[in-house]
């Protein structure tokens, strides 16, 4: 009978190893709360029968053999799985396994491949005499982000009980931080009020406290508020889940903003992870100068962006924009009192030949590309600019972003 009892014991810690390794995910294994198992866990002996991959398992006759006659060795490892909680992303930890040996002869060892490339194996010794142990060191690194990181591997063993078993890490992979929204922030305003403002949040699934240290915008026209979240605020947050600690981030624009489009970042700095983040703020404010384009021309408004698409390098390309400007107060002829563009060659000029009189007059704006230039690709991260500063009494410039191929 107590022949028996080690056979089914033995089939029973394969598979259960096995089990124990599997890739797949279940909600019970997968959860950081889930029990750490052991060889002694009833889960192991009646659980459920899953092979293992084995990416680059050792040749059977590389592994350790046991004695036909005995004496045996007798491997007894308490924890086979263990639970790292939560890391960020391109993080490092690793972890001690103890491996004892319970028989009467030498217990040999030998390390299998581990499931992921992210993983290592390293055995203090692989020759471990009766009454001794050996530990098993996995290192691994979170290279992304993973709700279920499960990675570990199979040892090898000269105990005819327990030829073989599993051990593996868990837990969650994820970034320092989390910002919401997570694309350009837009602060809205309007013209004679004191603005509106947008609101934010800088979360994190990692840590359960961090600080901003600092934080600044490169424009002096907005103005920004961060705000330590409460767990009551938090347990509040519709994108709560998993998230331990946070701020509100609220932007406003100052009133005397002048019209036009602002382009700028954030900057934060916290006292953990990373250490930075970055985010983009855009602020359009409407003045007295309206830009609209000119029939079969590509004009983004919320950008102020002008496509001029494909073209040979050799014939350039034109483009013409309106300018509608209220000259309520503002008696003089608009004029362009400079003119920065990026690349240099983008030519620009001011048309006031059919401009009108009245209140309200309309110019024409003339870009070009002249031919002759060099073959490139100037896209929406990386446009020709145009900055135009003009002789209207508000102030407001006149920025593009041209984008455009030239082949």
């Amino acid at each position: 009978m107590k022949n028996a009892a080690f056979i089914l014991l033995f089939l029973a810690v394969i598979f259960g190893g096995g089990y124990l390794l599997t890739t797949e995910t279940t909600t019970e294994s997968a959860s950081p709360s889930a029990p750490i198992p052991t060889l002694a866990d009833d889960t192991l002996k009646t659980g459920p029968a899953k092979p293992l991959p084995e990416p680059g398992a050792p040749e059977e006759a590389e592994r350790p053999v046991a004695s036909e006659n005995g004496p045996w060795p007798k491997a007894v490892a308490e924890e086979l799985e263990f639970d790292f909680g939560r890391m960020v992303v391109g993080g490092e930890q690793d972890h001690v396994f103890t491996i004892e040996n319970e028989g009467e002869a030498d217990l040999e060892l030998l390390e299998g491949e581990p499931t992921c490339k992210c993983t290592k194996f390293e055995l203090s010794r692989r020759i471990v005499p009766p009454g001794e142990s050996a530990e098993l060191t996995i290192r691994w690194v979170g290279k992304f982000k993973d709700a279920n990181f499960a990675h570990g591997g199979r040892i090898y063993t000269n105990d005819p009980e327990l030829p073989e078993f599993g051990v593996r890490v868990v837990g969650i992979v994820d970034q320092s931080f989390d910002i919401l929204p997570t694309d350009v922030w837009n602060v809205p305003t309007s013209i004679g009020d004191g603005g509106t403002k947008v609101e934010g949040y800088i979360l994190s699934r990692v840590f359960e406290d961090f600080e901003i240290t600092d934080f600044k915008c490169d424009s002096p026209d907005f103005e920004t508020t961060v705000t330590k979240l409460t767990p009551e605020r938090i347990e509040g947050l519709e994108m709560r889940d998993g998230v331990l600690s946070g701020y509100e981030v609220a932007v406003s624009v100052k009133p005397d903003m002048k019209p036009g489009l602002i382009e700028s970042k954030l900057h934060l700095t916290m006292d953990k992870g990373d250490g930075e983040a970055t985010i983009e703020l855009h602020a359009q404010k409407d003045g007295p100068i309206r830009i609209l384009p000119q029939p079969g021309v590509s004009w983004s408004a919320e950008r102020n962006g002008l496509g001029l698409g494909r073209f040979r390098a050799t014939d350039g390309r034109k483009a013409s924009l309106i300018l509608l400007v209220d000259h309520t107060d503002f008696e003089d002829e608009l004029e362009f009192t400079s003119i920065e563009s990026h690349p240099t060659f983008v030519n620009v000029e001011l048309d006031s030949s059919k401009a009108g009189t009245g209140k309200r007059r309309r110019y024409t704006l003339n870009v070009s590309i002249p031919p002759g230039i060099p073959a490139m690709t100037r896209n929406r991260d990386d446009p020709a600019t145009i900055k135009i500063q003009t002789n209207h009494p508000s102030g407001q410039s006149i920025d593009i972003k041209a984008s455009f191929v030239a082949f």
